[in-house]
């Protein structure tokens, strides 16, 4: 069998094509079979019930998805009677269905392929009985591409009570299990098992597992749906909510607020059922976020009895439930906020990172400088970043000696948009350990050391005076054919700035010196780093050339750095160029003429130091001639 696994990144809530029970004659080639496995016959409630799906052709035409989808996203079930079945899965998500976000093809032959199904995934059977079961399924394509919808055989068999000393016997197998700490894979399957089970004593170890937060509390909310008594589920976790020794995180707040708008509004009617849709969530569903603002009130009024690790989960569930939109948000959120400012360094640091990304508006404060330089401790570059730039923001004086070790620190890769937001034009300090890198690295041709030259000497001109100058000029004479282009462009981007007469004509050298399609690779990075009106005025004079890679990356960089003005030089260039090219656009299509027009046009919208009317804007989109022109610069 060869196996041929696409895996295809699709928009979140895409929509997905629900199968059909099928009445149309399927090919007499390509066949089905739905089994049970060892021909098991008889299950208890709460059971795992998992079916076999085995697929055969009698020639080589097709391709079969073979990827397990326990979700029953691919195929349709059908059991008769529904009566005595509850489609638990379907009233979690409130009727909504999403694709899946992985298909599989595989060759098959008369070698069966079996995919299982679980059942248990979708449904819960409440009542003993016969049952029937069949699936339409549409995982079959033609290898031309067209699919082949295929309806299985029926299959027979048994459910009956599950005693409540079976479950019990059932629950200390699987906890036992669990508590050895299986592999990851086990310990999924385990867990999914108990979630399984329907009784009240299943449903009181789902419930302490999940207050328990392990690794497979993740899979215990799905329990709570599958329980038949989802009064004692909303029991337990109201008096867990409201028990102060309970941390409150924001998978438990919306876990018990899902329970209890299931109680409240009741299942949903069986046509109620969106495929694509959108999931509810509180700012979509008003009655659950009604649900949701009541315990975030009861959790409010009581976050003064709790300690520990309960007070700070559960201010952070606080602080990140109550949308930022809420005119009483800061209100709501003042105790919990207070909370979090004092108890800072408890957090485990991925929760500070995190808080200081997403909140940073309610917890910025004076008071967070010492948490933030404790911060700047730790090794996880996501936490040290996030803790520096929240430093930079508070304080710059506070913040000027982690960032003078930060930048002489010979391999640090410190984000320069975060670093560059310090209120110091330079920083002499960092001229001796930014000129000896420089030097160190600008000897090497290895990758890693390539990108850290480009590096430190991006912070050289943006921090190092001019006490380093003949050190770098002299670099760039012994060096610079050798370096990389973005290296060179850095280097030269800190002469630059300290001495445009000397400067200017080592830029033109190096643009003399490469080819038109690699100088995207060196002028763009000097005018991000420093763009000067004498390297404004060079750019203003490639424009004028033919070359479309020359004129096109001229054009591009007016647009991003240009200023104010600079748009009547690109609105002649363009004149020029249509009158030049519109009787020869053909010409200009075969000659790459259109990356000139196309980035003049995209430059003139654009334009960083300009702002044209929308009217204007149109105009000048809809007067592309070249087909890359129009491409790129569509109405919207």
């Amino acid at each position: 069998m060869r196996t041929l696994t696409l895996f295809l990144l699709m928009l979140c809530f895409s929509s997905v094509i629900e199968a059909q029970e099928i009445t149309e004659t399927p090919p007499t080639d390509v066949h089905v079979k739905l089994l049970l496995p060892e021909n098991k016959k008889s299950f208890r409630m709460g059971d795992l019930i998992v079916l076999t799906m085995e697929f055969t052709a009698d020639r080589p035409s097709y391709y079969v998805d073979p990827i397990s989808d326990r979700e029953g996203q691919t195929d349709k079930i059908f059991v008769s009677p529904e009566n005595g079945v509850n489609y638990w899965r379907r009233e979690m998500m409130r009727g909504v269905t999403y694709a899946r976000d992985f298909f599989g093809q595989s060759d098959f032959t008369s070698t069966p392929i079996r995919v299982p199904l679980w059942l248990n995934e979708t449904m819960r059977f409440d009542k003993p009985g016969h049952y029937i079961v069949k699936v339409a399924t549409d995982r079959v394509t033609k290898k031309k591409g067209s699919k082949v919808p295929l309806t299985t055989n029926e299959l027979e068999f048994d459910v009956r009570e599950m005693t409540d000393q079976e479950e019990q016997n059932e629950i200390k197998r699987l906890s036992l299990l669990l508590d050895a700490k299986p592999n990851a894979q086990l310990r999924q399957q385990l867990a999914q098992e108990l979630t399984f089970l329907t009784g009240e004593a299943a449903t009181k170890e789902k419930v302490r597992r999940f207050f328990q937060a392990g690794e497979e509390s993740q899979y215990m909310i799905a329990g709570f749906y599958v329980a038949r008594n989802r009064d004692l589920v909303l029991k337990l976790l109201e008096d867990g909510l409201r028990d102060p020794d309970q941390p409150v995180n924001r998978s438990y707040l919306s876990a018990v607020s899902g329970i209890r708008l299931l109680k409240e509004s009741g299942p949903i009617p069986s046509n109620r059922t969106t495929v694509g849709g959108v999931f509810v969530t509180p700012e979509r569903d008003p009655q659950l976020a009604e649900i949701q603002n009541r315990y975030l009130n009861e959790l409010v009024l009581n976050l003064n009895k709790r300690s520990g690790q309960s007070l700070t989960t559960t201010a952070m569930t606080i602080l990140m439930s109550v949308p930022k939109s809420d005119p009483n948000r800061s209100t709501i959120i003042n105790e919990a906020r207070h909370v979090l400012m004092q108890q800072f360094t408890s957090l485990h640091p991925y929760d500070q990172e995190y808080l200081m990304r997403q909140y940073w508006d309610d917890l910025r404060d004076p008071s967070m400088v010492t948490a933030l330089k404790q911060m700047l401790a730790y090794t996880s570059k996501n936490v040290h970043d996030s803790a520096l730039k929240r430093l930079i923001e508070l304080s710059s004086e506070e913040a000027r000696p982690f960032a003078l070790k930060e930048i002489c620190q010979p391999e640090s890769f410190i984000d320069q948009e975060i670093i560059s937001e310090l209120k110091y034009k330079e920083l002499p300090e960092v001229d001796k350990c930014l000129a000896a890198q420089l030097r160190q690295y600008s000897t090497s041709s290895q990758g890693r050391e390539t990108l850290i030259l480009e590096h430190k000497a991006a912070l050289a001109v943006r921090f190092a005076t001019d006490n380093i100058y003949r050190e770098v000029a002299d670099l760039i004479r012994e060096r610079g054919p050798n370096l990389s282009l973005a290296a060179r462009a850095a280097l030269l981007a800190y002469l630059l700035k300290h001495n445009e007469d000397e400067t200017m004509p080592l830029i033109s050298q190096t643009l003399e010196e490469i080819k038109p399609e690699q100088e995207f690779n060196f002028l763009p990075k000097l005018a991000e780093l420093y763009y000067s009106a004498a390297l404004g005025d060079l750019i203003k004079k490639r424009l004028e050339g033919d070359e479309p890679q020359t004129a096109s990356n001229a054009a591009y960089l007016i647009g991003k750095h240009g200023g104010a003005g600079d748009e009547k030089v690109l609105f002649a260039r363009l004149a020029r160029w249509q009158n030049e090219w519109r009787d020869r656009l053909s010409e200009a299509e075969t000659t790459n003429q259109g990356m000139i027009e196309r980035e003049l046009v995209w430059a003139l919208t654009n334009g960083k130091s300009w702002k044209l009317s929308a009217e204007k804007v149109r105009e000048l989109k809809l007067s592309c001639l070249t087909k890359m022109c129009q491409q790129s610069n569509r109405l919207n």
